[in-house]
């Protein structure tokens, strides 16, 4: 709980909300809650709601029932396209708390319990057999993305402050 409770209060973690609200806006998609300012602020609320119950599930609940470990580990010390490798397969592959490597239950699992709550607070027009996949198979996309950035960001913040690793 602790571990989801951290990332909901980290300054960046409102930043996914953000840019998937703006999609959504751009292209008038699920939800469908029209294309003025107040169907921003509408998208960008149930955005916030989506990744935090996506968070719950797949950082505190699934992995405290499971035994697994929700934390991402870089891999550092490996070739640039070995990370990312790591990164994309870290999606599907996690530990245990013990430290052996499992199938990602809790956070292929947890993301699909959070796409099915969509239906409790997407509008009616989003409210259709198709949203619930299409979230999930994003959602693991986003996962996969955010594994890249976990991976990679030091090195870009190490070439800005030209340090060496």
């Amino acid at each position: 709980m602790v571990f989801w409770l951290h990332e909901e209060v980290q300054p960046a973690s409102s930043l996914p909300a953000i840019l998937s609200a703006g999609y959504g806006q751009a292209t008038n998609g699920d939800p469908r809650y029209g294309s003025d300012e107040a169907a921003f602020g509408e998208r960008f609320g149930a955005a916030l709601l989506r990744q935090a119950s996506m968070r719950f599930f797949s950082d505190s609940l699934l992995p405290t029932l499971d035994h697994e470990d929700p934390r991402y580990y870089r891999s550092a010390s490996r070739s640039y396209a070995g990370r990312g490798i790591h990164a994309a397969v870290f999606t599907f592959v996690d530990r245990t708390d013990k430290g052996r490597r499992i199938f990602n239950a809790s956070d292929i699992f947890g993301h699909l319990a959070a796409s099915a709550l969509v239906h409790t607070y997407y509008p009616q027009p989003s409210d259709h057999g198709a949203v619930v996949p299409r979230t999930w198979g994003t959602s693991i996309g986003g996962a996969m993305v955010n594994n890249m950035v976990l991976e990679f960001w030091p090195d870009v913040v190490n070439k800005v402050r030209h340090r060496t690793p």
